[in-house]
């Protein structure tokens, strides 16, 4: 999700959520994990990783936050396509669709009066994550509290408190660059992954997502470093985009249409309308009106195949059941169709088969073929070989015939693609 975007993920089918109640172990390396999986909460044996559990809200994934003192418990949306922090959507406009309103409902609220550490008002703010017919956005004051993650305190982080939201049905924790400042770190005013590197609980600005697909309980969120057991390989800069299934393939005309932002906060992907409408037809989706969704038959989850992203010299396939989302007994194409003049977005229908490291410091985003096998965390360091480059310790699924069986090493790559499509937003 993004401020000043097209429309922001009001459907979704596919989340978790990551809590908080696992333990915070201490050490030199600096990194804090979190398992997302379903209900068990275990520790790692890396030093400054936390492994947390989870539940399904089936839609979005959310991180439960410890804010205050005492602390007060609530929840905000992981989203990598926003920077700020805010919390307390209003739930009596937030969209009824897909449980959401019920949902918001059920999330703690944070009360100023009620925290000792509380500093605030400092100002406020309002961001807009959607543009038309339906607004999108939040109005909210700045404050400064202890924030706990993981066992991770951040003492006088700023963020902002909603007093008035349309259309969200949770706050949001952003993990993106800020538009108007890009990759610097402001000081007065650090983002909370700025806060992370500043209170050295990381080394340095970099955090990796895998999200674990459709038909797996768990995935992973990590601060300060990458877990060799959650991919394959790694590439980035859109090349090519095909498609294969039952013995047959197609490769899309892309011509100069390459750039993506890679975003957690929507559910749909969105690529240019031309491109969208072949994809449809090649899978058999069309469009419900009532709903609003290129539905599909649910058979073709189950077809040997997928989409391949194709990044410098290595593919991304993204099998069809990641593709395809599924909500009471619908499935429809994790795809939505944009004018040529609009950002396109991998969404979590791309990232649910993608493992992905994003390092600020450096200006640069990694993307690999998700797995999940032998968890084996490794540290981000600090300078421009922050990310260290290792071989992943999976090997792809047979059944995904475009991927190489081959564990590959762990590359930097520019971080060009993803600052044109910021520049974009603007």
């Amino acid at each position: 999700m993004h401020p000043n975007f097209m429309t922001a993920a009001l459907a979704a089918f596919s989340a978790f959520v990551i809590g908080s109640n696992a333990l915070h172990t201490t050490g030199n390396d600096q990194v804090v994990k979190y398992d997302i999986h379903k209900v068990r909460a275990t520790q790692s044996n890396t030093s400054h990783a936390v492994s947390i559990g989870t539940a399904n809200q089936n839609w979005l994934y959310t991180v439960e936050l410890l804010i205050g003192t005492p602390p007060q418990k609530t929840l905000v949306q992981l989203d990598t396509g926003s920077s700020e922090m805010w919390v307390n959507a209003n739930c009596s406009a937030a969209p009824t669709a897909l449980n959401q309103k019920e949902l918001c409902d059920k999330v703690p609220e944070y009360k100023v009066n009620d925290s000792s550490t509380a500093t605030g008002p400092l100002g406020s703010s309002q961001i807009q994550y959607g543009v038309g017919e339906q607004l999108t956005g939040v109005r909210f004051n700045y404050y400064k509290d202890t924030v706990n993650i993981g066992g991770i305190e951040i003492k006088e982080q700023i963020f902002g408190v909603a007093w008035a939201s349309a259309n969200v049905p949770i706050g949001i924790l952003g993990l993106g660059p800020d538009l108007d400042r890009g990759f610097v770190l402001n000081e007065s005013h650090p983002f909370f992954l700025d806060a992370m590197a500043q209170s050295k609980s990381i080394s340095s600005r970099v955090y990796s997502v895998g999200l674990g697909g459709a038909d797996e309980s768990e995935g992973s969120l990590i601060f300060g470093g990458i877990d060799k057991g959650r991919y394959t390989g790694l590439t980035v800069d859109l090349a090519a985009l095909s498609i294969h299934g039952n013995g047959k393939s197609r490769e899309y005309n892309i011509s100069n249409q390459t750039n993506v932002l890679l975003d957690t906060g929507y559910t749909m992907s969105k690529l240019n309308q031309k491109l969208a409408e072949q994809i449809y037809t090649d899978i058999g989706a069309k469009l419900d009106e009532s709903l609003g969704y290129y539905v599909v038959d649910c058979s073709v989850r189950d077809v040997d195949g997928g989409l391949d992203f194709k990044f410098g010299n290595k593919t991304i396939t993204v099998p069809f059941r990641e593709f395809i989302f599924t909500a009471e007994g619908i499935c429809a194409a994790g795809l939505e169709p944009i004018e040529d003049d609009q950002q396109q977005v991998l969404g979590l229908s791309f990232l649910r088969a993608t493992y992905v490291v994003f390092d600020w410091d450096n200006e640069n985003v990694h993307i690999a073929q998700s797995a999940n096998c032998t968890s084996e965390i490794v540290p981000a360091t600090t300078g421009p070989d922050a990310i260290p480059s290792v071989v992943g310790n999976c090997e792809a699924s047979l059944s995904t015939t475009n991927v190489s069986s081959a564990a590959t090493r762990l590359e930097r790559v520019s971080m060009l693609m993803f600052i044109l499509a910021m520049a974009v937003l603007v």
